[in-house]
């Protein structure tokens, strides 16, 4: 039988070519080429160790890349977010506060947090009696892709509820937005931040 033989290209040392002739064909000379299902052995062998070593950097890059970012972007944008787009959300409220109510959640959508803060403040300001500012000013603490807020902005998101719920949202839609966020600010006391934010 006339079995095809081929040269290994790797490893390249010597003492490696010897361990990969004791490893695939131990009762062989070594001047006798290695049979073709050994090279292939062989090489399968020898891309599962570079692939299990490129995978080990990779992850080892990964994982250091996300601990050294996770603090480096804790600033939310600033400034006067002039590109913010335009949003629809419909509230029971005056006509003027709903347009603010609009820009203010077109910034909260953007991240611009503190920008929004301010102008659902300022929809509190227009119409007192405007529930969903109140809603808008404590979704404004709560950063939900960067970092847990500070337990002042819970402090500040809590109270927001209370007065939310104290003046009362005149639909059901917008109880259950206050309802939401009540959620994620109640017990922020003795609940952590992972627990609240999925409650």
């Amino acid at each position: 039988m006339n079995q095809r033989v081929a040269r290994i290209p790797w490893p390249k040392s010597r003492d490696q070519r010897h361990q990969v002739r004791r490893t695939c064909a131990p009762d062989k000379p070594r001047q006798t080429p290695l049979p073709l299902w050994c090279l292939a052995k062989l090489k399968a062998r020898y891309n599962m160790k570079l692939q299990s070593l490129f995978f080990s950097v990779v992850a080892t890059v990964l994982v250091a890349s996300l601990g050294a970012s996770a603090h480096e972007d804790e600033q939310t944008p600033t400034g006067a977010p002039d590109r913010i787009g335009e949003i629809a959300f419909a509230i029971s409220c005056s006509p003027a506060a709903q347009e603010e109510f609009n820009r203010a959640v077109a910034m909260l959508h953007s991240f611009f947090y503190t920008e929004a803060g301010k102008s659902f403040t300022k929809v509190t300001e227009i119409d007192p009696s405007c529930a969903m500012g109140l809603w808008g000013v404590a979704m404004s603490g709560w950063y939900p892709l960067w970092f847990p807020p500070a337990r002042e902005a819970l402090q500040q998101g809590k109270a927001a509820v209370e007065k939310a719920n104290a003046v009362s949202a005149k639909t059901q839609r917008e109880r259950d937005y206050i309802m939401a966020i009540r959620m994620f600010y109640s017990d922020f006391e003795t609940l952590d931040h992972l627990s609240r934010a999925l409650a």
